[in-house]
């Protein structure tokens, strides 16, 4: 049967470079998480999500490169200049500074030839560069930006802004990220928590939100709901609730 694979892909350059250890994690519903160690310092991070029997949709969290130190490994993110860490106890990585809804997770190191994967390297502008190419996308207006944003494939990604400046940003039922947001002019500052890291996004106009955070897609929009129906309040109330011990 043929299975329809949803990429989420910046630029890229293809090398011939083959993972040297694979670790994974299940997460919620049909969602997995590997990450790919390669002999050349390099890994990459990435969210396999089976939407349905022929439809796999799948995107790169993180790139960059690592160091291990003792049974710790640091990763520097190549996306927005984001330090990482986990540690290792036997054939497992604990996350210690990661994604949020990494938080309690165990990877399990995979060993099996299927769970291999070749490396392509990502062209990567610097982030004060990205930022400088879409400001010349937005407009200078005086839009309020509390709210609901939807976007990606059926609307999975969503960003709430709430009124004393904080806000949350789902992958579905997986929390990506949560903290306080500021607005210099139009770049929208987010301070994660958790990471204790800020992320970037650009306002476009009046209903559109440009991400420089994730997924890593060029010029990936978020528009705003004007008009959510009741199942939004109900769903985030919801996962407030699920997510209370993070």
């Amino acid at each position: 049967m043929k299975r329809l694979i949803l990429i989420f892909l910046a630029s890229i350059t293809i090398i011939s470079v083959k993972s040297l250890e694979v670790y994974m994690t299940e997460l919620y519903g049909s969602k997995n998480c590997y990450i790919y160690f390669y002999d050349d310092n390099n890994y990459k991070i990435t969210l396999y999500d089976e939407v349905t029997i022929d439809m796999v949709w799948i995107f790169r969290l993180s790139y960059g490169s690592y160091q291990w130190e003792g049974n710790n490994v640091y990763l520097h993110d190549n996306y927005n200049d984001l330090n990482m860490v986990f540690k290792k106890k036997g054939d497992e990585l604990m996350p210690v500074k990661a994604f949020l809804f990494l938080k309690n997770t165990s990877f399990k190191k995979r060993n099996e030839d299927r769970y291999r994967s070749s490396l392509n390297k990502y062209e990567i502008s610097p982030l004060e560069q990205q930022i400088e190419e879409v400001k010349t996308k937005s407009i200078a207006a005086p839009i309020t930006l509390r709210g609901t944003y939807r976007g990606g494939f059926s609307g999975h990604f969503r960003l709430f802004f709430t009124e004393n400046n904080q806000y949350k940003y789902w992958y579905q039922d997986l929390l990506i990220s949560k903290g306080e947001w500021r607005r210099e002019n139009n770049i929208i500052k987010m301070q994660d928590a958790f990471l204790k890291h800020s992320f970037t996004m650009v306002v476009k106009n009046y209903n559109q939100l440009i991400s420089l955070f994730l997924p890593r897609k060029e010029h990936f929009h978020l528009y705003k709901l004007y008009y959510p129906q009741p199942y939004y309040r109900v769903d985030l109330k919801k996962q407030d609730i699920y997510y209370k011990n993070f």
